[in-house]
């Protein structure tokens, strides 16, 4: 459980030396996670996202190129986590964990507009998490 002092920089209460503090205290794939799933001011309103998502899928070659934008934000963000000391494939490694965990938000966001991104990133999180968790070991 985080401090309250946690929360209040990973909901964005803070300026930038304050979110400096929160990054170092997070893991890589805290910072990601906190950062996609707080964003929900930058994206675009609901409607327009609905409708560019139904023209994307009926045009094969505009998914493709989304897939393509996907990339170059795994790109981009890359140095970033490089720079806090991950090594290159880890950080492309937990960039993509973090984009397919927004990928399986995102539609739910869209269509449940009483929730928070932020709840629906965690919760796929902890789908992860459930789906990659290793059985108890069996006692014989």
């Amino acid at each position: 459980m985080r401090s309250r002092e946690e929360q209040e920089l990973a909901a964005g209460a803070a300026g930038p030396a304050e979110l400096g503090r929160f990054l170092d205290l997070v893991t890589p794939i805290e910072a990601l996670l906190t950062a996609l799933g707080t964003a929900e001011e930058i994206f675009r309103p609901r409607e327009f996202l609905l409708r560019r998502g139904r023209v994307i899928a009926a045009n094969p070659a505009l998914a493709e190129r989304d897939l393509i934008k996907l990339a170059d934000i795994a790109d981009a963000l890359a140095p970033a986590l490089e720079r806090r000391g991950v090594e290159p494939g880890t950080a492309r490694f937990v960039i993509d964990v973090v984009l397919a965990i927004h990928r399986r938000a995102m539609p739910r966001w869209l269509a449940e507009p009483d929730t928070t991104l932020a709840q629906l990133m965690a919760q796929a999180t902890a789908e992860l998490r459930e789906v990659v968790a290793l059985p108890a070991p069996t006692v014989r």
